[in-house]
């Protein structure tokens, strides 16, 4: 029972049963996005603060927590968060530009997708496409943060730095389905049944499309879940009124549930940097 999570600074493995914890990368964070792919755990990084000048990669791990690879994307991904595993591709959210990439494990190819509620479709990476990227110096009003796959479709949901929008494509042919507005400056999203669920950061709940309410403090970022747990991270900052605080070097806590959002077990983290993501594996080989 492991917890592999990501913050602005550090990546870490965190045993549940045994309470201890250790680092696994440092340094070219933050590390946003964690999914898994035929066994083995897929973690991207940031490589540097920059949102402009730094870009993304992805490392890859096997089931020892070793790094075993590392993709390289051959068009910019800029301020990455959130990634998802799709069959044989994995979908970041280059969140400064607006825009998704697609990479096929297979082929080892890369394409490109500008989300829209009007006409939808895979953009193929050229020098155009590069250079276009590159000249973009205006951060993205829809700040993309999280992708998750249900009932056939693709599901983006966008932080808009206020009120926050869940956006649904088909996944078969990109087509807007719908947009529904779901909690505060939110990030991840998760279903039970059609019951669609969101952390609203902004306001230290979790939230759900009908009209679930649990207020956890803090701001929430992260969500993962075992057979028997729901765990949430929540960032904490300890600073007094007017200060800004130093998020590469702040305190998080992850915070367990039972599925009836009951029980509640705190394990907190001092000076790691804000929390990321999170992602649980039941067994480290």
């Amino acid at each position: 029972m492991n917890l592999v999570i990501g913050t602005l600074s550090h990546l870490i493995v965190y045993n549940i049963e045994e309470n201890k914890w250790n680092f696994l990368h440092s340094e070219e964070g933050p590390y946003f996005g964690i999914a898994e792919y035929q066994n083995k755990i897929i973690i991207g990084k940031r490589n540097g603060t920059d949102q402009i000048n730094s870009y993304a990669s992805f490392l890859i791990y096997n089931k020892n927590l070793n790094i075993i690879d590392e993709i390289k994307p051959k068009f910019p991904i800029r301020d990455l968060h959130g990634i998802l595993v799709l069959n044989d591709s994995l979908w970041v959210t280059s969140t400064f530009d607006n825009i998704v990439g697609i990479y096929n494990f297979k082929t080892t190819e890369w394409k490109c997708w500008l989300p829209n509620t009007k006409k939808n479709e895979f953009k193929e990476i050229d020098e155009l496409l590069i250079h276009q990227i590159l000249n973009n110096n205006i951060r993205g009003d829809k700040h993309y943060n999280t992708i998750v796959y249900h009932n056939d479709c693709i599901n983006l949901l966008a932080h808009n730095f206020g009120n926050s929008d869940i956006y649904s494509f088909k996944l078969k042919n990109l087509e807007f389905l719908k947009k529904i507005s779901l909690g505060q400056k939110s990030h991840n999203i998760w279903y039970i049944n059609d019951e669609v669920f969101t952390l609203s950061s902004g306001t230290g709940e979790i939230i759900s499309s009908n009209n679930f309410h649990l207020n956890i403090g803090g701001f929430p970022r992260g969500y993962t879940k075992s057979k028997d747990r729901v765990y949430i991270g929540v960032c904490v900052y300890n600073v007094p009124a007017g200060t800004k605080p130093n998020r590469f070097k702040s305190s998080f806590l992850i915070q367990s549930f039972n599925h009836d959002f009951k029980d509640q077990k705190n394990y907190f983290f001092e000076n790691l940097g804000d929390v990321c993501d999170i992602f649980y594996i039941d067994n480290i080989i």
